[in-house]
């Protein structure tokens, strides 16, 4: 004779279904050549694979170009690339919150984490006259009025007022002030700046 507590607990398991896990994306093997990294995935949200990701935007994040892209490319941690079509996109905060074509369930958004979103350079907005992409400053030689040099342009960061030229030990703010000129043809930048600060 099976008892009350048999009974209870076989009933409910047979109202739970199986937890689904599906497949992550395939990965491509081969990305393009001049990816530019926009923004990077930082989570997961709610269960029908949206993502929120972090714009490298400085500023308003709706002048990065991913607002007006139909399709972006992700260039996961492990390896691999991955190039979905943008079903919605929307700023929240200094990032955002978007919705992939591919992915519809949270356990495949969580894949994605990590990942960096991005366009190839032809599909970017041209840079205005006073604008560069931080992607063409990194790996510029620095040198300061004195012609020493002090290194080239590990990456860039910013604190939403400006942003900042990271060289090694120095932390150069990206402001007319201290940076006189960019001579992407030249692969070089002039700041004023002395080797003794950081």
């Amino acid at each position: 004779m099976t008892s009350y507590i048999t009974r209870r607990l076989a009933r409910l398991g047979d109202a739970v279904s199986p937890e689904v896990h599906p497949d992550p994306p395939r990965a491509l093997h081969d990305g393009p050549s001049d990816f530019i990294a926009l923004a990077t995935i930082h989570s997961a949200q709610g269960l029908h694979g949206h993502v929120r990701a972090k714009s490298f935007f400085p500023g308003d994040p709706k002048e990065s170009g991913l607002l007006e892209a139909k399709r972006v490319w992700l260039r996961l941690p492990r390896g691999g690339w991955l190039r979905p079509s943008i079903d919605s996109i929307s700023v929240q905060a200094q990032g955002f919150r978007m919705k992939f074509a591919e992915v519809d369930h949270r356990a495949q958004a969580e894949h994605l984490l990590f990942a960096e979103v991005g366009l190839s350079r032809c599909e970017l907005p041209a840079a205005k006259e006073d604008e560069v992409y931080w992607a063409d400053l990194i790996g510029l030689a620095v040198f300061n009025a004195a012609g020493q040099a002090l290194g080239t342009v590990d990456r860039l960061e910013t604190n939403g007022e400006h942003d900042w030229l990271i060289v090694g030990p120095h932390w150069i703010p990206f402001v007319k002030s201290y940076v006189h000129a960019v001579n992407l043809e030249a692969g070089r930048i002039d700041v004023d700046w002395e080797p003794d600060w950081t």
